[in-house]
């Protein structure tokens, strides 16, 4: 699982560099590089938010959750849904409760912000998950945003190669 959490990272990284090289050849600062891509990380984001025209809102107070990340987790459970993708949310595995379990064994855990606080918790839970029998996907709710179709894809392989 980290490797595909790896191919996802290094991919979006690759379409930035590539992004900036061009704005670069374009006579752009870095201030005005910096700029062009907070905007366009705020228009994929935003994007990836209102696909399809999901009520958020309703989503979310379906699902009963009150944290940060509820958004996208109402946005990438609605996706799953829609790609008829067997998981399960919120879902409790011995003390943890994981974001989303996918099939019967992948942990699908988006992280926001607050996660970089709490990187000592996450370790610890994902050896437990591991243990336990499970594979751990770890990914940026902003990677999930701007790679979506591959995460999907990735999340779609896994789950034909275990069959």
């Amino acid at each position: 699982m980290k490797a595909i959490s790896q191919k996802l990272t290094a991919d979006y990284k690759d379409k930035l560099k590539t992004f900036c090289l061009e704005l670069r050849q374009d006579g752009l600062s870095d201030n005005q590089i910096g700029f062009v891509l907070r905007r366009h990380q705020d228009c994929k984001t935003k994007n990836f938010y209102n696909s399809k025209k999901i009520k958020i809102n309703h989503i979310s107070k379906c699902i009963d959750i009150e944290k940060k990340d509820s958004t996208a987790e109402a946005v990438f459970y609605n996706r799953l849904m829609s790609e008829k993708i067997p998981f399960q949310f919120q879902y409790k595995i011995g003390p943890y409760r994981v974001d989303f379990l996918i099939g019967d064994s992948l942990v699908f855990e988006g992280d926001g912000p607050q996660h970089t606080r709490a990187v000592e918790y996450d370790k610890n839970r994902d050896a437990f998950l591991k243990k336990s029998g499970f594979d751990v996907l770890r990914l940026r709710w902003e990677i999930v945003a701007a790679m979506y179709d591959q995460t999907i894809n990735e999340i779609k392989k896994y789950l034909t190669e275990r069959g």
